[in-house]
């Protein structure tokens, strides 16, 4: 909220968050500040096709439930990882500077098995969106979609 207020006091005409996880937040951003909020979760799911949406995240966002209301709302099912830990040491792997060789065939496989247990995979973690060349199946990028929000505010 202070950041929120801070960015305002600056200059700011309106807030995103390139980060799902921290939308755990977004309702303090909200509240601390008059400008819109350029929500990246919303964004995502007004586009996502209807069905079983295989999620490629933070365990965070799941914990935090951070998708759960806007895709009960729009008829759709995450799909969860049955082993998070692969996911989250990709994401720490990138974190750490590294997205070549080896954490691309990670992506890869990853993105594979979650292919095969749902129709429409989301990527809904930054560090992941620096892998998406790696991903053969369809997919939305939360990240895409946000940079696509911004682009609209900020055309008016």
């Amino acid at each position: 909220a202070g950041m929120a207020r801070a960015l305002v006091g600056a200059g700011a005409q309106a807030m995103a968050m390139p980060c799902n996880t921290a939308h755990a937040f977004a309702p303090d951003v909200i509240a601390a500040v008059d400008v819109p909020f350029l929500d990246m979760r919303r964004a995502s799911v007004s586009v996502l096709p209807k069905g079983r949406i295989g999620m490629l995240a933070s365990p965070a966002v799941r914990i935090t439930g951070a998708f759960a209301a806007d895709m009960a709302g729009a008829g759709l099912v995450p799909v969860w990882p049955e082993d998070e830990g692969p996911v989250l040491a990709l994401i720490r792997a990138v974190k750490a500077g590294r997205n070549g060789a080896p954490e691309r065939a990670a992506m890869q496989a990853i993105a594979r098995d979650m292919a095969a247990r749902s129709d429409h995979l989301l990527i809904a973690c930054t560090e992941l969106s620096l892998l998406t060349d790696a991903v053969e199946a369809p997919y939305t990028d939360s990240l895409d979609c946000l940079v696509t929000a911004i682009i609209g505010f900020a055309r008016g």
